[in-house]
């Protein structure tokens, strides 16, 4: 999001869960919130996120790659 493109990170996390909320199972945008927790430093709720999207979408690109680096290899 452009908030997080920003590095206003608060409410880039905010967007993103307003969009889970409105339509949940988004591949991209639980991407892109595990990513923002990550930036934010709240590393429980990135791995939390991340797990939730390897649920739903395993191959997801670059999702490998940011599961090892929260320690979460496959």
């Amino acid at each position: 999001t452009l908030a997080l493109r920003r590095r206003d990170l608060s409410r880039g996390i905010a967007l993103l869960r307003l969009s889970l909320s409105l339509q949940p199972n988004q591949p991209e945008v639980l991407h892109q919130l595990s990513l923002a927790y990550g930036l934010a430093g709240d590393m429980a709720s990135a791995r939390a996120t991340a797990l939730q999207l390897r649920q739903l979408g395993p191959g997801f690109p670059g999702l490998a790659q940011w599961l090892q680096s929260l320690g979460l290899g496959q």
